[in-house]
């Protein structure tokens, strides 16, 4: 038989406070930050890699303004309300 007994304990977690945009320096806080309305970026080249070379890691914040205007002219959007089908631009 297994007796179980309630144990009241304080926890300490890390939470974000803010995301600073690492192109315009934006600081995005509130509600723009808990709906991640801010791109984080982390790559890791492997072996022969021309960039960022071998095993190396490139990261990055991006402010939504710099994502648009950074992959607005290429990136593909798709409308996951609407089974995932690519908006028109």
């Amino acid at each position: 038989m297994i007796k179980i007994k309630q144990i009241k304990r304080q926890v300490t977690e890390d939470v974000i406070e803010s995301v600073t945009c690492d192109r315009c320096n934006e600081k995005i806080i509130g509600t723009k930050m808990t709906n991640n309305e801010y791109l984080k970026f982390s790559y890791e080249g492997g072996f022969y890699s021309e960039y960022p070379g071998d095993l190396n890691r490139i990261e990055f914040e991006l402010c939504e303004q710099c994502m648009k205007e950074l992959f607005g002219g290429f990136a593909r959007v798709y409308d996951l309300l609407r089974g995932g089908t690519i908006i028109d631009k």
